[in-house]
């Protein structure tokens, strides 16, 4: 085995017990496939990945506190995290189902001096980069766009400030985005309709879809894989909408807890697959029926 295998397999290890998101992402929400954002939210299957990919990941976390660190002495007032707790600056909404936390804030920059902005500090390769530096953040990635929109409406900051950093060569891209109280409105409308909705919405394309390919549950929406069993893929849970905590309730009556392990009622929302590929009698959706994946499983 060699060195590099060696640590990307600790990698690996290191983030198995990390889990599902428990609420949905203002980071995600402004993807262009709704079912996939449902699919993340009903934790249908928590994807995974190769040691590579999950140290790009934390390349993007030791650069938030390194940006930080040069605007404070460019002479930036920031503070990344909130005084009261400590901890990251947070939103949430909708029952606690819908939420995020913030890079931070800050006041100071030479060309808004006066106002505060929200601030978002993203890593990108070197093709994205230039898709950024040409397009702009709203054009080349609308999640993030959507994202700051989000952060911007729930502080009621008017402002933010999207930090860039090239991976390949370190030039930044620095862009100021103004508050749009229609696009805030619109994507949180979004947020409550996946969250609401008992069945996955429509596919924006087929397996072969250039989006698709590339998607985590491409196999549980276009071909035969089964979703994971817990709580959130089961017949019976629905959000709680009341409230902050972003509790899940069971129609069967019985006590959910964190919902990530299933319970005796079990039953998996046959909405959630490719039911023509996995071979489920259409009559059994027609009728409300479902199947439970469980040992001994069986139509009911």
């Amino acid at each position: 085995m060699s060195t590099i295998t060696l640590i990307d397999n600790a990698v690996v290890a290191s983030k198995s017990d990390e889990g599902h998101r428990a609420h949905l992402g203002a980071s995600v929400i402004g993807r262009g496939c709704s079912r996939q954002i449902w699919y993340m939210h009903h934790w249908a299957k928590r994807p995974e990945f190769e040691g590579r990919i999950y140290r790009l990941f934390d390349r993007g976390h030791r650069e938030e506190p390194a940006l930080v660190a040069y605007l404070k002495q460019a002479g930036i007032t920031v503070h990344d995290a909130n005084p009261e707790t400590g901890e990251q600056f947070r939103v949430s909404d909708l029952g606690g189902h819908f939420g995020g936390s913030m890079d931070g804030c800050g006041i100071g920059f030479p060309e808004r001096p006066d106002v505060w902005h929200v601030l978002e500090f993203k890593t990108h390769g070197d093709k994205s980069f230039k898709a950024l530096a040409k397009a702009g953040v709203q054009v080349s990635k609308p999640e993030h766009y959507a994202q700051m929109q989000v952060y911007m409406h729930y502080t009621s900051m008017l402002h933010a400030c999207y930090i860039a950093v090239n991976k390949n060569d370190d030039h930044l891209h620095v862009e100021f985005v103004k508050y749009d109280e229609a696009a805030a409105l619109s994507t949180i409308e979004k947020a409550r309709m996946i969250i609401e909705a008992p069945t996955p919405p429509e596919r924006i394309g087929g397996p072969d879809w250039f989006v698709c390919r590339f998607c985590d549950f491409r196999e549980i929406c276009h071909q035969a894989e089964i979703p994971e069993r817990n709580c959130r893929t089961c017949i019976h849970s629905d959000p709680v909408m009341t409230g902050t905590s972003g509790k899940w309730s069971c129609a069967a009556g019985n006590e959910m807890g964190d919902g990530r392990e299933p319970l005796p009622c079990h039953r998996l929302n046959p909405k959630m697959f490719n039911t023509t590929v996995v071979g489920v009698d259409g009559g059994d959706i027609d009728h409300g029926r479902f199947i439970d994946t469980g040992p001994g499983s069986e139509k009911v």
